[in-house]
């Protein structure tokens, strides 16, 4: 997964000049928190609304109020926005972008490629993929367990899939902190569930939770 395949490509720009309330509305209108900083086609900052806190009258909350269109703070955005600007490439592992941002304490980055800003990545399109990966939209069964780091592990859970026609929505696996087991969570649909997991059981898998009608039933 790339990042140029979740990104919010063209997103709306401000320069330097424009004024923080009128930031703050083209914010509202895009439904935005962020937005790239250009000068002259060069991305030059970042500016969110949380910058732009305080800046305009005390009885003005740019989060929630609707500034009217003749309204000026008097601030220009240059004066606020973030210079050392964090970016991305749009061909970049999705899953690295992401830690960056983690690192760096950001809630969304510009993308740019030989230069040119061509769109913004965001924890919210994260929070989409990550959906995405669990198969949550998708319905079916959702399995909890845990199974040794050892290579055919995997192998033999797929085959026991295979051998209860149990098709698989979904499949992510991750490594426990100690390293000694690997979590895998599974979304499955099929006639025959519950003799697969007891094929699991039986073949020393653990069971740790099984997600089943919306009631989560933990293992055995």
């Amino acid at each position: 997964m790339y990042v140029q395949a979740f990104m919010t490509m063209d997103p709306v720009t401000v320069t330097p000049s424009t004024d923080v309330a009128e930031a703050i509305r083209q914010m509202k209108r895009a439904n935005c928190r962020r937005l790239p900083v250009l000068d002259n086609g060069r991305l030059v900052g970042i500016v969110t609304l949380h910058d732009m806190y305080g800046i305009l009258p005390h009885h003005v909350n740019p989060a929630k109020a609707d500034l009217a269109p003749g309204l000026e703070s008097g601030i220009a955005v240059g004066d606020v926005m973030t210079r050392d600007v964090i970016t991305a490439e749009p061909t970049e592992p999705l899953e690295e972008v992401a830690e960056r941002m983690r690192r760096n304490r950001v809630g969304g980055i510009p993308v740019v490629h030989r230069g040119v800003l061509v769109g913004i990545i965001t924890e919210s399109d994260i929070f989409r993929v990550f959906t995405q990966l669990m198969g949550g939209q998708y319905g079916g069964v959702r399995i909890s367990l845990e199974v040794q780091p050892e290579p055919m592990s995997l192998h033999k859970l797929l085959e026991f899939a295979g051998v209860y026609a149990i098709r698989i929505i979904s499949l992510s696996m991750f490594r426990s902190e100690a390293g000694d087991r690997i979590l895998v969570t599974m979304r499955v649909a099929g006639e025959d569930i519950e003799r697969f997991l007891n094929s699991l059981w039986n073949a020393g898998y653990r069971v740790t939770g099984v997600l089943h009608g919306g009631r989560d039933a933990p293992g055995r």
